[in-house]
C-alpha cells in the first residue's frame, strides 16, 4: 500500500519528499483502519510524525518553490 502511494505520488509530483510524506501517511491510515493493536497504530502514526518532522526543510522549500512560481506566472 505505501509503496504503491509513493510511486504514484512520485509518479505526479516527481518529489520524493512530497512522496516520502504521502506514503507514510497512506500507511498509517491502512493501519489505523486495519485489525491492528493501539501500539501498532500510535508507533505508525509515531513514524509519520517523524517523517513530516525530518522533511520539514524540504517542506518549506518547496512551498517557497511553488509560491516563486505561482508569482512568475502571474507576472508572465
Amino acid at each position: 500500500t505505501a509503496v504503491g502511494a509513493w510511486i504514484l505520488s512520485f509518479i505526479v509530483w516527481r518529489v520524493v519528499a512530497i512522496s516520502s510524506i504521502f506514503a507514510v501517511v497512506v500507511m498509517a491510515l491502512a493501519v489505523q483502519f486495519g485489525p491492528y493493536s493501539m501500539g501498532l497504530k500510535n508507533l505508525f502514526w509515531v513514524l509519520s510524525i517523524f517523517v513530516v518532522w525530518t522533511h520539514r526543510s524540504n517542506i518549506k522549500k518547496l512551498l517557497a518553490e511553488r509560491k516563486q512560481a505561482k508569482i512568475n506566472r502571474a507576472n508572465k
